[in-house]
């Protein structure tokens, strides 16, 4: 799978985060990134919401995002 295959699974199954590759200070390929597309109140960072997230592979990104997921579903569900 490529980069783009990758960054367009990761855009359709994570709506309302803006996801990207990163390049290295050479240009090389660099960190799988994601920001949210909107600004987290201090009570969602404070139940574990971030609001960009960085990490070195694309599964990587993918288990982050689901991760944040799960908190916004306990929060909608006041499990928090």
């Amino acid at each position: 799978m490529t980069d783009e295959e990758r960054l367009t699974r990761l855009r359709a199954e994570h709506p309302g985060w803006n996801i990207w590759r990163a390049r290295t200070a050479t240009g090389g390929p660099g960190m799988w990134m994601a920001t949210r597309d909107r600004v987290l109140t201090t009570e969602e960072m404070y139940d574990g919401l971030a609001h960009t997230l960085a990490e070195d592979r694309s599964d990587l990104l993918g288990d982050a995002l689901a991760a944040q997921r799960r908190i916004e579903i306990a929060r909608a569900q006041e499990l928090i």
